[in-house]
């Protein structure tokens, strides 16, 4: 039997940012989250050749030559099961007037660990756990035991060898973090 672990175990917050930057700046969008919230790395602008999502959310958000792709990894620690207010928060900025269901702004939330990087999402699918309120929890990166593998579902922005340094980087500085 195992025995049940009463402290929750933290993880860097993540934080993936695709956008018009006719419209929006990397520096609007992060002045709307919480002021404590403080940028460890940021990997900018992803060329479309590795943010190959940025071709899927132009059918829905224009011009592919406008979005801009960046991941940002935050000094912040959070825990685990914070990745339904993560995901609601997005909704919020996404999303200011619910009228409206155009978007100029994709956030995507998720939760570096040593053992695994978790993205928050609104979608199901098999590989995707249900949390609470309608948002998932997917696995992106499992660790070998010394480094980030990818799985197959693995969305193509994240499967690219300089992103998953980037997100190895950030692990790193969690294990120097967690030192006792």
């Amino acid at each position: 039997m195992s025995q049940l672990i009463t402290e929750q175990p933290k993880s860097l917050l993540v934080l993936a940012l695709l956008y018009r930057r006719d419209i929006h700046s990397r520096e609007t969008i992060l002045s709307k989250l919480p002021d404590d919230w403080r940028v460890f790395s940021l990997y900018e602008d992803l060329p479309v050749e590795i943010a190959t999502m940025k071709s899927y959310y132009s059918k829905e958000m224009g011009d592919v030559d406008l979005l801009q792709r960046d991941f940002l990894i935050f000094h912040n620690m959070m825990p685990k099961n914070s990745l339904v207010e993560l995901k609601e928060l997005c909704q919020k900025i996404e999303f200011p007037n619910k009228d409206l269901n155009e978007r100029t702004l994709n956030l995507d939330f998720g939760l570096l660990s040593l053992e695994n990087f978790l993205l928050a999402t609104g979608k199901s699918f098999s590989h995707r756990v249900y949390l609470d309120r309608g948002v998932f929890a997917e696995l992106t990166y499992q660790t070998d035991g010394n480094r980030y593998q990818t799985l197959p579902w693995t969305y193509p922005d994240y499967n690219n060898e300089s992103v998953i340094q980037f997100f190895e980087a950030g692990r790193q500085y969690l294990k120097t973090l967690l030192k006792p």
